[in-house]
């Protein structure tokens, strides 16, 4: 979904601030995608250009989602110990 992978692209910008400039780029490039898709009235054309948008995001969330599950599990296995 859309909202959310920009919602989770512009949490993680914030909450990672060394990463920022790479994620607000990245999330600037998928918004312009987005837009070239909302004003193509070819409906394959913009089905390829939202999924091209959506897959510039995925392509990176994932990897903050998958540190935050390995970070938590670590301080659940430390806090365990």
């Amino acid at each position: 979904d859309w909202t959310k992978h920009v919602e989770d692209t512009q949490k993680y910008s914030a909450k990672y601030p060394g990463f920022k400039a790479a994620l607000d780029a990245r999330l600037a490039e998928a918004q312009k995608v987005f837009e070239e898709a909302k004003a193509n009235k070819d409906e394959a054309a913009r089905t390829a250009k939202l999924a091209e948008a959506n897959g510039a995001l995925t392509a990176v969330v994932p990897a903050f989602t998958e540190f935050e599950a390995a970070q938590a599990a670590l301080k659940t296995a430390r806090d365990a110990a």
